[in-house]
């Protein structure tokens, strides 16, 4: 079953003036998209469950390409690490 990907545009909460792009993952926010140096972005998120890098072999065009994989589920940040909670159920 493929979850559904949506974005959404909105302000930075702590840079006035910024936007950034949220990343939905069935409805939850799972990812952030923001300005980095120069011309780049970054891409943050407290539920990576997994990321890989193709250099573009086996794709119509050779374009280097990340796939990023998520598990949106609620987390606390202890000790300076994140830890994910067990889900609660409906």
């Amino acid at each position: 079953m493929k979850t559904e990907i949506s974005f959404r545009v909105k302000e930075h909460m702590l840079r006035p003036g910024v936007q950034i792009l949220e990343i939905l993952a069935g409805g939850e926010v799972c990812g952030v998209i923001y300005p980095g140096e120069g011309k780049s972005i970054t891409l943050v998120s407290a539920h990576f469950a997994g990321m890989k890098c193709a250099s573009g072999a086996g794709s119509i065009f050779p374009i280097p390409s990340v796939s990023v994989a998520f598990n949106p589920s609620p987390y606390k940040i202890e000790a300076g690490k994140i830890v994910k909670l067990p889900r609660r159920s409906a």
